[in-house]
């Protein structure tokens, strides 16, 4: 069942806290890490024709910092991250079957519940990780990779 889901996605988003950094601390070296990580993902989705993008509620101030991963698609200060993705299917013309999204927080479960493949750290909490089709054997952002590794073997 899970593997019918990973073969329709085309874009993978993912929240920032809990999902890519742990710490809400950040310094510039850890920013400049996170960006060559996300670069890496990044380059790596587009080779297999999947989009990337961070959905994130925290402040576009934060979110803004790693836009020199070259990830277009950012998106801050959303609390309501259903309504920010219709409003993507619209422009980029996907629905929601073929949308994949990594969160971590109770503010995730909406979007969770609505995308055709769900995944979370194995650090989230009890409930988003009930909820979800795929919690990552380890913690934070190497759950990109796992779920990237997914979707690559079961679009092929």
């Amino acid at each position: 069942m899970i593997s019918e889901k990973l073969k329709n996605i085309k874009i993978l988003f993912f929240d920032l806290g809990g999902v890519v950094f742990n710490s809400y601390d950040l310094n510039p070296g850890d920013i400049q890490k996170i960006n060559e990580m996300l670069a890496g993902i990044k380059h790596r989705a587009d080779k297999s024709g999947i989009r990337v993008g961070i959905i994130s509620s925290f402040d576009e101030s934060i979110v803004e910092q790693f836009k020199d991963s070259g990830i277009t698609d950012l998106y801050s200060s959303s609390i309501d991250k259903v309504s920010t993705v219709q409003s993507l299917i619209l422009l980029y013309d996907y629905n929601f079957s073929e949308i994949a999204y990594i969160g971590n927080d109770l503010l995730d479960l909406p979007l969770l519940s609505k995308c055709g493949f769900s995944a979370a750290p194995s650090t989230a909490r009890r409930e988003v990780k009930r909820a979800v089709d795929y919690v990552g054997k380890s913690s934070s952002k190497s759950v990109l990779l796992e779920v990237l590794d997914l979707i690559e073997k079961n679009k092929y």
